[in-house]
């Protein structure tokens, strides 16, 4: 997650690089298990078909996961433009485009959310919470690093002028907003 700020307006932009690089390696073998067993790889007619059937499957299924990932992990942008007065988030994924945009008098705080990731790691997301709406993240992607991710939701929390909520695990369900 990236910040510039630029005269009025402070821009949040998260890309999720490492996200797309899983997605590539899930499709590209994916692929190759997929298509092998019926020509692609030499010597596939060896293979009986049951067994091209099952390798296939197997290579479809990861081309899924991969697609799954990447539905997952949109890239995400938020601009606050104090100058005219808006909040915007902007996300681009596997479903298109999709953009949001509100009053900076809408937000009410900034929540920083902490939750538990794979062997016990601590993860994190920043969500809006915004008036008349429930709380929806910046990005749908968790992130690892407490620092970061803290800096980042004071630094916001100081442009729209409101307070930063922290919540531990047990937050309540969210809006996920296009994602």
């Amino acid at each position: 997650m990236t910040m510039r700020e630029t005269g009025d307006a402070l821009r949040i932009d998260d890309t999720p690089g490492l996200h797309w690089v899983l997605v590539a390696l899930f499709v590209g073998v994916g692929s190759l298990f997929a298509l092998g067993p019926f020509g692609l790889l030499t010597d596939a007619e060896k293979l009986s078909w049951p067994l091209r059937i099952l390798i296939s499957s197997l290579g479809a299924a990861s081309v899924g996961a991969g697609l799954w990932v990447l539905a997952g992990a949109p890239l995400s942008r938020l601009r606050v433009d104090r100058a005219a007065g808006k909040l915007r988030l902007d996300r681009w994924g596997l479903a298109g485009r999709f953009a949001r945009e509100w009053p900076l008098g809408a937000a009410l705080a900034v929540r920083l959310v902490e939750g538990r990731g794979e062997e016990d790691g601590e993860i994190f997301q920043i969500h809006l919470v915004l008036r008349g709406e429930q709380p929806i993240p910046v990005s749908p992607v968790w992130h690892h690093g407490r620092e970061p991710i803290e800096l980042v939701a004071h630094r916001l929390a100081e442009a729209l002028d409101v307070k930063v909520l922290s919540e531990g695990l047990w937050a309540p369900k969210v809006h996920t907003l296009g994602a």
